[in-house]
């Protein structure tokens, strides 16, 4: 009865701009694919560049 967390890594949020900027039905319709989704997250490469950043970031200021 355990259920490991799972993750998805796809594309870039630079994907869902346009020539005007972001494309907010493409994102609207990632955010409710993505939020629908059951025991599986969802994320962006881009997304995961920036937790991963944060994380570091954080970690340097705590060792400081």
């Amino acid at each position: 009865n355990y259920k490991p967390k799972s993750y998805l890594v796809v594309g870039s949020l630079k994907q869902l701009r346009g020539e005007r900027g972001v494309n907010k039905n493409k994102l609207r319709s990632f955010e409710l694919f993505r939020n629908n989704q059951k025991d599986i997250d969802i994320i962006t490469f881009d997304e995961l560049y920036e937790r991963a950043r944060f994380i570091v970031y954080n970690n340097q200021i705590q060792n400081e």
